[in-house]
Parts: structure tokens; sequence; C-alpha cells
């Protein structure tokens, strides 16, 4: 009986540390998103990206933290953790070098849309500028979708939008 009422226990601590965790992960994303509504629509997408992962980072953590709460050696956890973030690094290298550009090409704004740009070989009037690639529109009418991570290593010729 004295063993039920001590599982109880840390089950009841467990659920209050994840519940709080979740909260918490909840109201940090929620602050980040409101500073990001006062900014411009490409600055916000930043904004979005960095809640849900403050938002992610956090739930995880105390999910590790209420593991530890109920009696699980989560040592080997964090081990597998930081060892899946690893592969996953490695794997995802260049999907993640996009992200930081496209992350980058938002914040110091190089060029805007309707700008004409020349780099790596293309030119067009950027049409769009997301978190992975910029859309060229050519004069001949194509549509042109360049890495973000072409504009970090690569020249940018810029006329700004008349």
């Amino acid at each position: 009986m004295n063993t039920l009422l001590g599982w109880t226990e840390k089950a009841l601590l467990a659920a209050l540390v994840l519940g709080l965790s979740i909260g918490l992960g909840a109201l940090l994303g929620a602050l980040v998103r409101r500073l990001g509504r006062q900014q411009s629509v490409q600055r916000n997408r930043v904004y979005r990206l960095l809640a849900g992962s403050l938002n992610t980072l956090t739930v995880t953590v105390g999910a590790v933290c209420a593991l530890g709460t109920l009696g699980v050696n989560v040592t080997a956890l964090i081990a597998g953790l930081g060892l899946t973030g690893f592969a996953l690094g490695m794997a995802l290298k260049d999907a993640v070098a996009n992200l930081v550009a496209g992350l980058l090409i938002v914040v110091y704004a190089p060029f805007d849309i309707d700008d004409w740009i020349e780099t790596a070989g293309v030119a067009g009037r950027v049409a769009d500028i997301d978190l992975r690639y910029v859309t060229l529109q050519t004069a001949e009418g194509e549509r042109i979708l360049v890495p973000n991570g072409q504009f970090l290593t690569s020249i940018i010729r810029r006329r700004p939008a008349a």
C-alpha cells in the first residue's frame, strides 16, 4: 500500500510538471507571436517559427523532467536525443542551411518583393520570399525557385523596384 501511495504522488507530481511545461510553452509561444504581429509579414513568419520552436523545446524539456520525476533514468534518453539530433542535423544539412539563410534574408532584407535581382546565373523580379527559397519571375514569364542558401554564397545584383 505504501508503494502505491509513493507511485501516486510521483505520478501526480510528474503530471503537474508536464502540465506546467505545456502551459509555459503555450504562454511563451503566444508572447513571441504577439511580438511578431507588430512586424512585417515576412518577419512575422520568423516570429511564428520561433514561437513554435520555443513551445516544442519547453514541452520537451518538461516531458524529460516529468519522466525523471517518475524515476525513469533520463540519462540514456538525453544521450539518445542528442545522437538523434546530430543524425537529423547531418541528414537535413541543406534544408537547415536554406532555412537559416531564409531567416537571415527576412531579418537583413538584402532585397525586397518586386526588386530585380541577379544571382547564381539567374535573374528576375522577386515575386516571393519564403523561409526555404526565393521565387523569381523572369522577363519571359518563367518562375524560378532559388534556394536561400545560394544567397549566402553568391553575389547579388539588385535593382530596387521603381
